[in-house]
């Protein structure tokens, strides 16, 4: 039995915190003071419970399996509440009371809370993992429904319960059922223009029917003969670097609160919102986070070579969701725009836009954007952009169509995504910089310079933001290409019905035949079966109707609440777990003026103009943004009308409590409930929660952009960073030995 003290358990916790790569025993004994001896034994302990897909909010005392007298039982915590729960156990029927429940609970709350971590160095992968906190017992990792690790407790039918007895009554706002029916989606296709929507050249459409696989990725080029599968012209991106792309000639982006078509569709469908899907995603994505209790995405595609993919949500994934309400007049309408003035991705964004077009159009017409050719016309090329504009409950949704193709299924419409290698995002400010910054993707598997660690990357942090844009868009799905900025690597196409499968399987069940007799016996269960793929893309759908049904309740509760009608406001969800089963939303919102809202909102221009423009080092025009976001934070805050609540949601899946960790269907047929409670929560914390949301983002683009890896806070992503840093010297001795050699292209 290995004991560790609690200050060494807080260090080896932040071993896995930032990344999903498996660090070496010297760092855990460096980081964490642990003897040589154990630091093996910790290592694999560890790594055996990131890989069970458990979390890692909190290391877990690891003991052998309970004695054989409760194997037919499951003790249900006290926070799920309850009156009474049936279950099956060797096909007979049980029924245990709440006051068996209770005595259980009562006499682990009289044990003392352990201030030491013990790991059974022999225990096996399926150990069963408690600790007490707050004096309750963590339940055992069971397996309660086809082997899953994630169904842990089997549903029952008595009423939908809150453990709320700490919530004083006058801070109580009342409750309300969310019903995924009630909210309809519908596409207003006859306002497309399929005809000026951009198509893929350079015969990338092929990527489009490659088919389906986690790790089926197009190469640009083959890493072992050197042969191009696609024209060698797409090999060179220096022609795309915003040093050399001339961005005036891009229609400029038009945000949703200043689109006039937008806003009088809105008016002409008696929709109470409008928006664009890169201004909500942030704020659904938190919405995700609380109706799914943070559910982790499926990494069983892939191979095992990292240990510690968990499929846990990264960092920037859960950055609170933080949005501009803005009253349009005296319509009753109001639009919803992204607050980016801590935006990371900004700097990115620039490459984006001239990649899109480096693949969308002819090597002759990409030419005319280039700053050389300052004469050319290019509004031929340009034109209006196409958009695609949906009713989702009260809300008009704009979606922006970068590309389609004919002979897909649907609208034949999908997203064009540039998807930059992790070395680059973890160190913009470096790789921006520094052309010499190459990092190559050249294998399909391995912690690095693979494309199966970008694809995990990608998984866990903006997929999610990625679907919600595709599904609000009725697109077929994204399609993506593999870049360091100097140079493309490959192409990968996702249906959404695939990337539904990786963000909402983990917790489902397939449903149907399980052995070869059954559908010998009866060929027609065969038409009956359900797969995965096909639950997940139901549950995905109903979902974001409900997310949407929620938003629509917080949004009318603060007009409802507002000293000054039709006020414009500054609005912030963040979810956070309250346990392994239960989450909280927090929604907070701050009035602003149209003054203050012009102000925030110029913020991420001026950072891009700063950039491009700045002969200062690139710390510097950070900083001195960052300054300019505090001030203009503390500015607007204004305490006597800020308004702050939480809520807590409990589900049900048809008319029976749900009690697994992540509330799940097991066939489309389903029907699927939740129950929400609002409660204030008082000005202090609101003002605390305001300010760290905040403080939050800017301290996630400040460290990005960290020249100096000793300014970073977390020691294991400056080391993840310094190797990532070799690998692109070793790119960039690859890359000028490839330009030396001759291109050859595999034409048909």
């Amino acid at each position: 039995m290995l004991r560790l003290q609690s200050s060494q358990l807080d260090k080896v916790r932040s071993l896995t915190a930032h990344s999903t790569r498996t660090f070496s025993l010297s760092s855990i004994n460096q980081y964490s003071n642990i003897p040589d001896s154990l630091s093996l034994q910790v290592s694999r302990t560890l790594n055996r419970i990131s890989k069970g897909s458990k979390y890692h909010e909190s290391l877990r005392k690891a003991v052998k399996a309970k004695d054989q007298e409760h194997k037919s039982k499951r003790e249900i915590p006290s926070f799920l509440g309850g009156k009474k729960y049936s279950k099956k156990v060797d096909n007979v029927d049980s029924t245990e009371t709440t006051e068996s429940i209770k005595a259980t609970n009562d006499a682990t709350a009289k044990q003392e809370a352990p201030t030491e971590l013990e790991i059974d160095s022999d225990s096996t992968e399926s150990a069963t993992i408690s600790m007490t906190n707050q004096g309750r017992t963590r339940p055992s990792r069971s397996r309660s429904r086809a082997g899953s690790p994630y169904h842990i407790f089997i549903p029952s039918s008595h009423e939908l319960q809150f453990n709320d007895t700490s919530i004083p009554k006058k801070d109580f706002i009342g409750t309300s059922r969310i019903s995924p029916q009630v909210t309809k989606y519908t596409s207003l296709a006859h306002l497309n223009t399929k005809n000026e929507i951009p198509t893929l050249k350079h015969q990338l459409s092929r990527v489009l029917f490659s088919g389906p696989g986690a790790n089926n990725v197009e190469y640009l080029k083959d890493p072992r003969t050197g042969v191009f599968n696609y024209t060698p012209y797409l090999s060179d991106l220096s022609i795309t670097h915003p040093s050399q792309f001339d961005f005036s000639k891009v229609t400029p982006y038009v945000t949703s609160s200043k689109d006039q078509k937008l806003a009088g569709l809105s008016k002409h469908y008696g929709m109470k919102y409008f928006s664009s899907t890169s201004s909500m995603t942030s704020i659904l994505s938190q919405l995700h986070f609380f109706i799914s209790n943070f559910r982790p995405v499926d990494l069983t595609g892939f191979s095992k070579h990292d240990t510690n993919s968990n499929g846990n949500a990264t960092r920037s994934a859960k950055l609170p969701g933080i949005v501009i309400v803005k009253s349009q007049g005296d319509s009753d309408i109001y639009s919803v725009d992204s607050d980016k003035s801590c935006d990371r991705e900004t700097i990115l964004s620039l490459v984006g836009n001239s990649l899109e077009r480096f693949l969308t159009l002819s090597q002759e017409d990409f030419s005319q954007y280039l700053q050389q050719n300052k004469s050319a016309d290019v509004r031929s090329l340009e034109g209006e952009s196409s958009y695609h504009y949906a009713q989702v409950g009260n809300f008009l949704l704009r979606s922006q169509l970068d590309c389609y193709d004919d002979r897909l299924p649907g609208t034949g419409t999908f997203d064009l995504k540039t998807r930059a290698v992790s070395a680059l995002r973890f160190d913009i400010g470096q790789a921006e910089e520094k052309e010499q910054f190459r990092y190559q993707l050249n294998k399909p598997y391995g912690a690095y310079e693979s494309f199966e660690s970008e694809l995990i990357d990608l998984y866990k942090s903006t997929l999610l933001k990625y679907s919600l844009q595709a599904r609000i868009g009725n697109m077929d799905g994204i399609f993506l290409a593999f870049h360091n900025v100097w140079q493309l690597f490959g192409f990968k196409y996702l249906p959404l019905s695939d990337i539904d499968e990786i963000l909402h399987s983990v917790g489902t069940v397939e449903t149907g035949p399980v052995d070869f007799n059954s559908l010998q016996e009866n060929p027609g269960l065969a038409s009956k079966f359900e797969s995965k793929s096909e639950i997940a893309g139901k549950m995905a759908a109903m979902e974001f109707r409900s997310s949407i049904q929620i938003l629509e309740k917080v949004l009318e509760m603060i007009k409802k609440n507002s000293k000054t009608p039709g006020q414009s406001f500054r609005l912030i969800l963040n979810t956070e777990k309250i346990n392994s089963y239960e989450s909280k939303l927090h929604v907070i919102s701050v009035p602003l003026s149209v003054k203050q809202i012009d102000e925030i909102q110029s913020l991420p221009q001026q950072l891009r103009t700063n950039i491009t423009e700045s002969q200062q080092p690139l710390s510097v025009t950070l900083n001195d943004h960052l300054s300019k976001v505090e001030r203009i934070n503390k500015q607007t805050f204004d305490q006597s009308e800020t308004q702050g609540y939480s809520i807590l949601i409990k589900h049900e899946i048809n008319d029976r409590t749900c009690r697994l960790r992540h509330p799940s269907i097991s066939k489309t047929s389903d029907r699927w409930e939740s129950l929400i409670k609002i409660y204030k929560i008082s000005p202090e914390e609101t003002k605390a929660k305001y300010f760290k949301s905040l403080n939050q983002k800017m301290e996630l683009l400040r460290e990005n952009f960290s020249d100096d890896l000793q300014e970073a806070s977390d020691s294991d992503f400056d080391e993840l960073r310094t190797v990532l840093k070799i690998f692109a010297r070793k790119g960039l001795k690859t890359f000028v030995d490839d330009s030396k050699k001759e291109k050859v292209w595999n034409q048909d």
